[in-house]
């Protein structure tokens, strides 16, 4: 019997070596000039190189993943990152705009990225992932960004 999968565990299970994903947050504002209540921003990227269910994960795999040290997690995917070319930005890129009564990507960003899979850039609080509709573009653009150069700070991957 196939085990049903939410469309975080869908999506994540459907990554291929070389796929990414970026990683967004929001952020409390660290000075009290900033426009908005949190700075929606972007703070890491990862290049799949493999993905697993937790299950085939060695113990000490397991223990070094925060999905592998959760209970009934078995069936959950992790992704492993290319080490060489992922990791966190030196600097958080702001990303993120109040507008129509939710946090959204700037229209000048979905239009260089290509836009999103989501309405009009909404990431609050977002339960189905979005999704890069050019993802060239965007890679394009952020290795265009300062913020990106010159290395990613490397974490557990």
């Amino acid at each position: 019997m196939k085990t049903r999968r939410a469309s975080r565990g869908r999506l994540i299970e459907s990554l291929q070596e070389g796929d990414f994903i970026a990683f967004f947050a929001g952020f409390r504002p660290t000075t009290a000039s900033y426009e908005h209540t949190l700075a929606y921003c972007l703070f890491a990227i990862f290049f799949v190189q493999r993905v697993q269910q937790v299950r085939d994960l060695t113990l000490a795999q397991r223990v070094a993943c925060a999905h592998g040290r959760r209970k009934h997690a078995l069936d959950d995917f992790v992704v492993q990152a290319d080490p060489a070319t992922s990791g966190r930005f030196p600097r958080a890129i702001p990303i993120g705009e109040f507008r129509q009564n939710a946090y959204r990507v700037r229209r000048e960003l979905l239009q260089e990225w290509g836009d999103l899979t989501v309405r009009d850039g909404y990431i609050q609080r977002s339960a189905q992932p979005p999704h890069f509709k050019n993802p060239r573009r965007f890679l394009k653009w952020l290795n265009a960004r300062p913020e990106t150069t010159p290395h990613l700070l490397k974490t557990n991957l």
